[in-house]
């Protein structure tokens, strides 16, 4: 994959692109209200999108019981970020033994499986549900899943907004008119609006989608730590915090995250899977095609204990020495 093929796969979607002012319009439109085993996030796994979670209600609202004793061993969650019934964000999760460790797969990633219907990622949402989306990330990974996690990306406003803002580095200034993502370089504080337009833009980058995923995974970092932060030094607060988190999360049924949460300790380990090309043309569209063995292969690596090297280092860009970003 060249910057070349990069750009013109950009220029073929910006052909195609709506507008800024009407993707967040649908964004913010009214949503059904969520159900489902709902909790907040502990400092390092909301950097994975919220994917476990340690209630912040915890003495005002007892969490559910789960539907089964607790195992012992890694547990794998899929996480959605659901935009406009398309899946924004995929990613998958492990935590293990305190250690946890996420992928993030390509929004447009081709789905050509034995006995599925071919189609992107992001449509197998909107088709066939959350849980699908769990199982066929599980067979492109090779990993077995033991839950899932939809979350509502639009939210991320007034998440964002909750905690006074969240800051980000950014390498160049960026100005686009799909997003709204109108930004100087450096160090930019983030809130609201603005929040959003960050996680979402891709037309104008480098690296085009590869660079908005790797922005989610800062943005989600640098949201963890406010969130906790922000509870810890204002107890008060975390009323409308578990407020927003309910109104955006929903998972499997009978699922207790708390006892998965308490378990996840430091920072989290992030990565992409690796790209096979980012240009094949399916049906006059571009989607991004993967290599199965090779995504498996890096998953595993990813998601192996430490052994005194460096395993899983995702071969797609991202932050640099100093935490910037494209």
């Amino acid at each position: 994959m060249t910057e070349d093929d990069i750009r013109a796969v950009l220029a073929d979607e910006a052909a195609n692109a709506v507008p800024g002012s009407v993707v967040i319009d649908r964004l913010r439109a009214p949503r059904r209200r969520r159900g489902g085993v709902v909790a907040l996030v502990a400092a390092g796994v909301i950097a994975v999108v919220g994917a476990v979670v340690v209630p912040l209600a915890a003495g005002r609202e007892p969490a559910a019981p789960p539907a089964a004793p607790v195992q012992a061993g890694p547990k794998n969650i899929v996480v959605i970020g659901e935009a406009g019934e398309l899946a924004d964000t995929v990613m998958l999760v492990r935590v293990d033994g305190g250690r946890t460790s996420a992928v993030s797969l390509p929004r447009d990633t081709w789905v050509d499986l034995p006995g599925r219907a071919p189609a992107k990622l992001n449509s197998v949402l909107k088709t066939d549900g959350p849980a699908v989306v769990a199982e066929v990330v599980g067979e492109i990974t090779g990993q077995p899943v033991d839950h899932w996690a939809e979350i509502d990306m639009a939210g991320f406003e007034e998440l964002s907004a909750a905690v006074g803002g969240v800051e980000v580095c950014l390498r160049n200034p960026v100005s686009d008119p799909y997003s709204g993502a109108d930004f100087p370089a450096g160090d930019v504080v983030v809130r609201g609006p603005s929040a959003l337009a960050f996680i979402r833009q891709r037309h104008g980058l480098p690296n085009g989608d590869l660079d908005r995923m790797v922005r989610q995974q800062v943005f989600l970092r640098a949201l963890a730590d406010k969130l906790v932060t922000t509870v810890l030094t204002d107890p008060g607060r975390k009323d409308e915090l578990s407020r927003l988190v309910r109104e955006l999360v929903r998972t499997d049924p009978g699922w207790n995250p708390v006892a998965v949460a308490a378990t996840a300790t430091g920072p989290a380990r992030l990565a992409t899977v690796p790209i096979e090309q980012v240009d094949k043309i399916v049906d006059g569209r571009p989607v991004v095609a993967l290599d199965l063995a090779e995504v498996r292969r890096f998953t595993a690596g990813h998601f192996a204990p430490p052994t005194g090297g460096r395993s899983g280092t995702s071969p797609s860009p991202g932050p640099g020495g100093d935490g910037c970003v494209n």
